[in-house]
């Protein structure tokens, strides 16, 4: 019997540091051995704790020199708990108070120097500012630590040692754009903190732009907006927000989700909702579970968030094969990835790209990849586009090469227009192309 009579949330603060850009590469599956946790706990997935990040970037092939790299972000955790109302449950807020997490001491003075320093004020208004409650969307300290841990991956990736020649850990070799949210500045300015050193950091301009990264003259577009995008917007943002069907408000399997718990969640609750705040619990180690009584700390069994996963993981996969939902998908998409296509021919472009959207864009552009997963988006997601030149001395010396990569793991056999056109584990720039110009007809015919 679990003793969880608790009334208010503890916290416990480890001191750990963030060497710069070194990171300890940890085995999610050893962590779960180690733990008596079985393999096939997926939801803890979702976590993406920044002390199990793996990645796959940066390879290095014979034969191939990296040109550039597109990485795709998307924001890491906020709190949850104020969405979520369970009969005889309370979830208190989580702290965001700075005094409880020394490791982000220096993060505060060296971004406090960066807006004072400010090269866009548009996001002055979303600087962290770490009070005593984490306010709806500004970051966690978990939040905070996973943009952090992936800078300085990153970093060992493409910076460290000089492997790659044509990537520099420079101000004057990036480009980053942002949408003006709180959750989404805040994470890109933990990314460039564990990407770069203070110096190249405080020189850093950060762009602001809308949601489908339209802005730039690249996108070779008339206009950014879309009457059917806009007309379909509601009902797609209530789908992957909430968790409810794409043209219904109700949510999926709501029943079979209450009595999978023996818990009276509230009508205005979802399961998605209650899935992404019961697993905040789980995914800080720092935090203990605010369990009223022994019966609700079977909301946080590890037994019952695998089948809750498992069960919302199917509604999301289900919703996102739907004919709508990838038109939708694609037509918010294809701005960003003509954008994309366009730099890479570029020989005067910036070699690397950093984007950080809303917490949905990368579901949108995995869809519209046609890179599909049976699990929540784990926070603090990304997608990588590599772009490789063949070396000089070879048939097609120049010729542009591709590698995509979700969450770290190469998924570019999996993209849509690219297995006509792989060779040595690469997509030649043509699967891109062919791509992009199916969407372009698209969009020009409904936009």
């Amino acid at each position: 019997m679990q003793n969880c009579q608790i009334s208010t949330l503890l916290f416990i603060v480890a001191v750990s540091c963030f060497p710069s850009n070194e990171m300890i590469d940890v085995d999610e599956n050893k962590i779960r051995a180690d733990e008596g946790l079985p393999h096939n706990y997926e939801h803890l997935d979702y976590c993406n704790h920044h002390k199990s990040v793996t990645s796959h970037e940066g390879t290095i092939f014979a034969g191939y020199s990296l040109k550039q790299v597109h990485i795709v972000l998307s924001p890491g955790h906020s709190d949850a708990s104020f969405k979520v109302k369970v009969e005889n449950q309370s979830f208190p807020p989580l702290p965001c108070d700075l005094k409880l997490f020394t490791t982000l001491k220096d993060f505060k003075t060296v971004t406090d120097m960066f807006k004072d320093i400010n090269h866009n004020p548009h996001f002055h208004e979303f600087h962290p500012t770490f009070p005593k409650v984490c306010a709806n969307d500004h970051l966690t300290s978990l939040g905070f630590e996973q943009l952090i841990s992936l800078g300085q991956l990153f970093n060992a990736s493409y910076f460290s040692h000089g492997v790659h020649k044509k990537l520099k850990a420079k101000y004057s070799s990036l480009h980053v754009e942002s949408i003006p949210t709180e959750k989404s500045y805040q994470s890109v300015l933990g990314f460039l903190y564990g990407l770069l050193e203070r110096k190249q950091l405080l020189k850093t301009k950060i762009y602001r732009v809308n949601r489908n990264f339209c802005e730039f003259i690249e996108s070779n577009i008339s206009s950014c907006s879309c009457p059917k995008t806009q007309e379909l917007a509601p009902h797609v943002s209530q789908a992957l927000t909430k968790g409810t069907f794409l043209f219904k408000p109700s949510y999926p399997n709501r029943e079979n989700i209450s009595n999978m718990f023996h818990s009276k969640i509230k009508s205005k609750t979802s399961g998605l909702e209650l899935f992404n705040a019961l697993m905040q619990y789980k995914c800080d180690s720092y935090l203990l579970e605010p369990c009223a009584a022994d019966r609700q700390c079977k909301l946080f069994s590890n037994d019952k968030l695998a089948q809750l996963h498992s069960i919302l993981a199917n509604d999301h996969h289900f919703m996102k094969m739907d004919s709508v939902f990838r038109t939708y998908s694609e037509l918010r998409v294809y701005p960003f990835l003509q954008q994309v296509l366009i730099r890479a021919k570029k020989s005067d472009h910036q070699s690397t790209n950093i984007y950080m959207g809303h917490s949905h864009f990368i579901q949108l552009l995995t869809t519209s990849l046609g890179v599909f997963r049976k699990q929540i988006t784990p926070l603090a997601s990304r997608l990588v586009i590599e772009i490789y030149r063949k070396n000089g001395g070879q048939l097609d010396a120049g010729g542009l090469y591709l590698r995509f990569l979700y969450n770290g793991a190469d998924v570019t056999t999996e993209v849509s227009g690219c297995s006509l056109h792989m060779i040595d584990n690469f997509c030649k720039i043509e699967g891109l192309t062919d791509l992009v110009a199916a969407l372009r007809k698209q969009y020009l015919e409904q936009c």
